[in-house]
């Protein structure tokens, strides 16, 4: 096999390794995610992903994530990290132990603009509603996409 044809082999490899790696929500795993609040006043909903010619034109720009929570599209900008906590995914579901509660509902009362709280790890996990918080019980959420 000629040098050009294995630096070909190796690089489509490395793609699809880190395209299995960068899909970590769909397997059962526990992370540490670090917490951050959402900024509500300038966050919303947008109909369509940003790509790269809604990223050129401002749409969720370089300071905001994108991030789906089932049919719905999201451009979040972010305050924070106020800390971590570690959360366990299994089938679609985003869990953080009735042990962390405490520690999210403190990182929500950081600031009073903020509803929800937005984990994250390399990419968006979860969010979740500080309203939905309970002491002394776990919190499950949807992840995101």
């Amino acid at each position: 096999m000629s040098t050009r044809r294995k630096l070909l082999w190796a690089g489509g490899v490395a793609v699809l390794a880190l395209f299995l790696v960068r899909v970590p929500s769909t397997a059962p795993a526990s992370d540490q995610v670090e917490v951050y609040g959402i900024n509500d006043e300038i966050s919303g909903e947008v109909q369509h992903p940003p790509g790269f010619l809604g990223r050129l034109l401002g749409m969720c720009d370089a300071d905001t994530y994108y991030a789906e929570a089932g049919d719905k599209k999201y451009c979040l900008v972010l305050n924070g990290p106020s800390g971590t906590v570690k959360v366990s995914r299994r089938d679609g579901t985003v869990t953080v132990a009735a042990d962390d509660v405490p520690r999210l509902r403190r990182y929500g009362a950081e600031d009073a603009q903020w509803t929800t709280l937005l984990l994250m790890g390399d990419d968006p996990v979860a969010m979740i509603p500080i309203a939905d918080l309970t002491e002394g019980r776990p919190v499950t959420v949807s992840a995101l996409g």
